[in-house]
């Protein structure tokens, strides 16, 4: 999987300096219906091992 939205890029990056997806959504100033179709993208790439839950 690729990501090809930059403001999808933008939330994968940013990931890592935020408590939650949804502060991480927050921080990115994703809204609305992008917000949900972000939320399942990244879902997905968690899915599929790209991304993962920090631990500790």
């Amino acid at each position: 999987m690729f990501l090809r939205h930059p403001g999808l890029v933008a939330v994968a990056r940013a990931l890592a300096d935020h408590p939650s997806l949804a502060a991480t959504l927050d921080a990115c100033g994703v809204i609305g219906a992008q917000r949900v179709a972000f939320a399942a993208a990244v879902e997905q790439l968690a899915r599929s091992g790209i991304v993962r839950e920090r631990t500790g």
